[in-house]
């Protein structure tokens, strides 16, 4: 049978098996060994690859067993969503967040160096300080750890002391990192004064999107500024939210 045959029926078989679209599967290495065809496929979704082992018999195409290999996330540090985070927690062995904290454990030095690097621009300290904020905070998602968020924060707030000017693009945007990171350190260590500088963040990141007219930027921290309010104020959290920014105006 042809290979490029074997690939196509792996793929339909897996598809009808998982109940999926076939253009969610990705096919990646092929092996043969003494008596077996191994198709190697990766299938996407929620943020995560999953990896397939399909054991395909040479003659007829039919697989006579598929075998589920391992998670990888799509995106790379920095970069992954809530989603991806939380399906991380939930789904991945300690083998598996072993593995993966030493990808961010890489990537951390990568940009910590950056920043030791005397000769680097200020705008590439600037990119190194959030990526590294980004970094860490989803490593203090994902291990449930303070110290991860502390780090976080530190270097979101190393990019304020940069003229606007400079980091008018991110403000906002780092902002709103600093009430997620805030709020998170604040629910690990039960501090409702951390929540309450969240929200804080969480306001001032809605300020600075409202006042540059971007709308759509502004309604995502808006939302991210109400679930943290409910969490913190509970049913009352509308008018516990209006007493906070009369008393933030003054």
């Amino acid at each position: 049978m042809d290979i490029r045959e074997i690939v196509r029926m792996s793929v339909d078989q897996l598809s009808k098996r998982l109940d999926i679209d076939p253009s969610l599967i990705t096919p990646s290495d092929l092996e043969k060994d003494a008596s077996d065809w191994r198709v190697y496929l990766y299938v996407s979704s929620g943020g995560v690859k999953t990896k397939y082992l399909a054991i395909v018999d040479p003659v007829t195409g039919l697989i006579s067993r598929f075998e589920k290999s391992e998670d990888v996330l799509i995106k790379p540090p920095g970069e992954r969503s809530e989603n991806d985070l939380n399906r991380v927690k939930r789904t991945f062995t300690p083998k598996q967040l072993e593995l993966l904290k030493e990808d961010y454990i890489r990537e951390t030095k990568i940009y910590e160096a950056i920043l030791r690097n005397q000769d680097e621009s200020q705008q590439e300290k600037i990119n190194a300080y959030y990526v590294l904020g980004k970094v860490y905070r989803e490593m203090g998602v994902i291990f449930g750890s303070p110290l991860y968020l502390q780090k976080a924060l530190t270097n979101f707030k190393e990019i304020l002391n940069f003229p606007d000017s400079i980091i008018s693009q991110i403000k906002g945007k780092v902002l709103n990192y600093m009430g997620l990171t805030s709020f998170k350190i604040g629910e690990i260590m039960f501090n409702q004064e951390e929540m309450q500088t969240a929200i804080e963040y969480f306001q001032d990141s809605a300020n600075f999107f409202k006042y540059h007219s971007m709308m759509a930027e502004f309604n995502a921290v808006q939302e991210n500024l109400e679930m943290a309010a409910k969490k913190l104020y509970g049913k009352e959290y509308k008018k516990a939210l209006i007493q906070f920014v009369k008393a933030k105006a003054k």
